[in-house]
C-alpha cells in the first residue's frame, strides 16, 4: 500500500514528441501504440494525490517537485504533531 499516489502529466503531443525524440527507433505509429497501451492520463489523474504537470521545461518541473516536497514534509509534520 502507499499514502500518496503523484502523477507526473504532460499532453499527449508533447509525450509522443519526447518519445519519438528519445527512442529513436520507433516509428510515430510505434509511439502512439505504446502511448495507448498505457492507463491514460486522465484517469491517473483520478487517483492521484499530488499533480506535477511536466510540459515545460525541466526547470519547471523541478519547481514544482521541490513544492511538492516540501507541501509533503510539512503535511507529515502536521500528522505527527496532531498523533502524539
Amino acid at each position: 500500500m502507499v499514502d500518496e499516489v503523484w502523477v507526473v502529466a504532460v499532453n499527449e503531443e508533447r509525450q509522443l514528441e519526447r518519445l519519438l525524440k528519445r527512442e529513436k527507433d520507433l516509428t510515430k505509429e510505434q509511439a502512439i501504440e505504446r502511448i495507448y497501451s498505457q492507463m491514460p492520463t486522465r484517469e491517473k489523474l483520478k487517483y492521484a494525490h499530488r499533480v506535477i504537470d511536466n510540459s515545460g521545461s525541466f526547470e519547471d518541473t523541478k519547481k514544482q517537485v521541490l513544492k511538492l516536497w516540501t507541501e509533503l514534509q510539512n503535511d507529515i509534520k502536521e500528522y505527527r504533531e496532531d498523533n502524539r
